[in-house]
């Protein structure tokens, strides 16, 4: 009995009272051993305690089973509490709302979304709501809830973008998910719907399409300038070699004149589109200003009319910059252009160049300037100035003005990206009936300012003047080489002509004793200019060469996959130009010689 109580003791009282109440009542005398000996443990011991073991696995099963629970409620606790946070905190907006489109939670990204308050939408109608905010066709409940009903039975939930209106009256573009929340027996409780703000993206998808769409105009622009501008080089030439045989103050005269300045313009129409579709490198040089304007003086005489006065007031010692020059030539152009729209019964054109230290004085005039060193370029005119209402738009891309001849010029918003691509500044002085100055501001750069020497018109008699030179022609248009062979022709100039590259470097060989220069277009057919040079270049390295290009720079480079060569006659040209670019390169090989 002692070792019975023992075991027992182990035994939760009570815990099968009555199966122990039992037991003793039908051994009220000592049992008989169950193990030989006289020793060993009786039936009632054995009962005891296998009744103890299966009640400590019980109660072992059970903590275990309670602390999972907990466990798991735990862990819901917390996955909740994420959730929680998630919701509160996430950009998303988003919004809860029950089978009876009932309204139970938003967040504050909804909120700050839509303007509206939780506190104005808890409790209301989601489908009322999206009526009030709708802001694409007529809103149609049932409709738009049948849609989203197929779309969650097919894909599981719905996609989709709109309009829609904010509380301030505001429009925002909107793209909508909504999906079921579905319960563990498979019912739709509810439906959750997240909003997401899309009005700055498909504002850049709207620049990226037009950026795509401006690239691709480029592409086609670029290449159909190089037929353009050969079509016009014909013009330009014939026009230029008939004027030659015309007295100067002969009606006829002036309707060649005419065709001139049409083929000019038809010219400036096709860089101005390429240059706003298709910006062009630049090609950066140590430049003197005076230089440049003395150069695009040459053009202002075609480019004004008799009755517009021309005045240059050059500065002195002027510092350099470091630009394209093609670039500040078109500057000048275009606000000389301006210039010349702005005074229709004559007037004076005034520009005038030096150094300016740029101070704080100055930038608290102008918050824009830039402290340091600068060239400044003035360029005024004597007309009635610029209205008002058009003063404040005058630089933007979208603001184009339209020409007496009936043009559309955008030369203003090109000088303003050129001279803040540069780094420069823009100033503009305007009174009415008074005239407008325009200020530029170009950095000074170090290093030595190449010099000037002013440039007055030169007549195509005074440049061939003295010419003996034998001249290697490449055009593979073959209306352009026939026309430039005749100017030279007529320049006093011996002509070896070829229509394409292979052709040029035989010929060459056959004559290159006496060509003195090589004047090639640069994209021809069986071998570009570029490679026909190389190759007479190897057999004689010092011999000039004048390239002639319809393409554009960019387009250039993509041709021909390398740098730009120095010396490029852009197409049209006129024949000055053609014929001052020859007596300098003549020149330049005779002292190099």
């Amino acid at each position: 009995m002692t070792r019975s109580r023992v075991i027992t003791s182990f035994v939760v009282p009570g815990s099968f009272f009555c199966f122990t109440q039992l037991l003793f009542a039908q051994s009220s005398t000592a049992s008989t051993p169950l193990l030989g000996g006289g020793h060993g443990l009786q039936f009632r011991d054995i009962f005891f305690l296998s009744i103890s073991a299966i009640s400590l696995l019980l109660l072992i099963v059970l903590a275990v089973y309670l602390a999972s629970k907990n466990a798991r409620l735990e862990r819901a606790e917390k996955n909740l509490l994420r959730l929680a946070t998630v919701m509160e905190n996430t950009a998303e907006a988003m919004v809860f709302y029950d089978s009876n489109s009932v309204i139970e939670y938003v967040n504050p990204a909804f909120e700050k979304l839509t303007g509206y308050t939780s506190t104005k939408l808890l409790g209301h109608s989601y489908a009322n709501f999206l009526g009030d905010v709708w802001q694409e066709d007529a809103w149609n409940r049932d409709a738009f809830f049948r849609m989203v009903q197929d779309a969650i039975r097919l894909r599981g939930k719905w996609v989709g973008n709109y309009t829609m209106r904010r509380q301030n009256g505001a429009r925002i573009k909107v793209e909508a998910t909504i999906a079921p929340i579905v319960s563990g027996s498979g019912e739709h409780t509810g439906f959750v719907s997240a909003w997401r703000d899309t009005t700055d993206r498909e504002k850049q998808e709207g620049h990226l399409f037009l950026a795509q769409k401006m690239q691709a105009l480029g592409t086609l622009a670029g290449g159909m300038a190089h037929d353009f501008n050969n079509v016009l080089q014909s013009i330009v030439s014939s026009a230029s070699l008939l004027q030659e045989d015309i007295p100067e103050n002969s009606q006829s005269y002036s309707d060649v004149e005419s065709i001139l300045d049409s083929a000019d313009k038809g010219s400036a129409i096709i860089r101005q589109l390429i240059a706003f579709s298709r910006p062009a490198p630049t090609r950066k040089t140590l430049l003197n200003i005076n230089a440049c304007v003395a150069d695009a003086g040459r053009l202002f005489k075609r480019l004004f009319d008799k009755r517009i006065n021309f005045e240059f007031m050059p500065g002195m010692d002027l510092l350099p910059v470091e630009w394209d020059q093609g670039q500040i030539e078109q500057i000048l152009v275009n606000l000389c252009a301006n210039a010349r729209e702005a005074m229709p019964e004559g007037g004076t054109l005034t520009v005038e160049t030096g150094n300016i230290r740029i101070s704080h004085e100055h930038r608290e005039k102008n918050p824009l300037a830039t402290l340091g060193d600068f060239v400044y370029l003035y360029i005024s005119d004597t007309g009635p100035g610029i209205p008002p209402e058009r003063q404040d738009r005058i630089f933007e891309p979208s603001f184009a003005v339209t020409q007496s001849g009936g043009e559309t010029d955008f030369g203003l918003a090109t000088v303003y990206g050129i001279i803040k691509q540069m780094g420069g500044f823009v100033e503009v002085e305007n009174g009415v009936e008074i005239g407008t100055i325009f200020r530029l501001y170009f950095p000074a750069s170090q290093g030595e300012t190449p010099e000037y020497e002013s440039k007055l018109p030169v007549s195509s008699d005074a440049l061939s003047a003295g010419q003996s030179a034998t001249i290697l022609v490449a055009e593979d248009d073959h209306t352009v080489r026939h026309l430039i062979v005749r100017i030279l022709t007529s320049a006093g100039y011996e002509i070896v002509a070829a229509n394409n590259g292979e052709d040029a470097v035989a010929l060459f060989l056959q004559n290159r004793d006496k060509v003195q220069l090589l004047l090639l277009d640069m994209i021809m057919p069986r071998m570009n200019g570029l490679k026909a040079a190389e190759h007479i270049r190897s057999v004689a390295p010092h011999i000039p060469v004048i390239f002639l290009s319809g393409y554009t720079a960019d387009i250039i480079l993509d041709k021909i996959g390398t740098e730009l060569p120095p010396e490029i006659l852009q197409k049209p040209f006129k024949t000055i130009d053609l014929l001052l670019k020859i007596k300098e390169g003549l020149e330049s090989a005779r002292h190099q010689a």
